[in-house]
């Protein structure tokens, strides 16, 4: 091997470790910092008001879909303040999110740029646009709740289900 590839082939193993440790800080940044956070299980009575208003925001849409993606936002900001994220900063909101909720992640940060353009008195936001971040926030909402729903409950819902098949 001629030196030049040598010298490549180093550049490039420093190059990736430098990678992989920036990578490593910046996830266990945010994993240490969401360690920290007083995170808690949503109780049965919380669950069922969440997803009882979640079904009511749905239903809504046809009539007023502006308005149910308004709901939405509202719901899914305090579902989060619930059970434990700060939400006072969205970056940081959305890095701490990632750590337990990485797939509903971008589409959640899509969701919250239309229900801003809409807010900000942009006319040409269209339905269609609307009914995908409403989808778009039913993704996090779900994904929300299911992680935040203490195990007993989860494990009576599966009694319950068995016993009724």
């Amino acid at each position: 091997m001629t030196v030049g590839i040598i010298v490549a082939i180093i550049a490039a193993i420093v190059i990736i470790a430098l990678a992989a440790a920036w990578y490593r800080r910046r996830g266990g940044g945010a994993d240490a910092e969401l360690r920290q956070l007083d995170m808690r299980s949503l109780t049965s009575s919380e669950r069922k008001y969440y997803l009882e208003d979640w079904m009511h925001i749905q239903g809504s849409f046809v009539d007023s879909p502006g308005v149910a993606l308004d709901s939405a936002d509202t719901l899914v900001g305090k579902l989060l303040q619930d059970v434990g994220y700060p939400t006072d900063d969205e970056s940081r909101l959305l890095r701490l999110l990632s750590v337990r909720h990485a797939p509903s992640v971008p589409a959640y940060r899509e969701a919250r740029a239309v229900h801003a353009k809409r807010n900000g008195g942009e006319t040409d936001v269209d339905t269609e646009s609307l009914r995908v971040a409403l989808n778009s926030y039913d993704g996090l909402f779900q994904d929300v709740v299911a992680a935040h729903t203490a195990s007993s409950d989860v494990a009576t819902r599966q009694h319950e289900a068995e016993a009724t098949s």
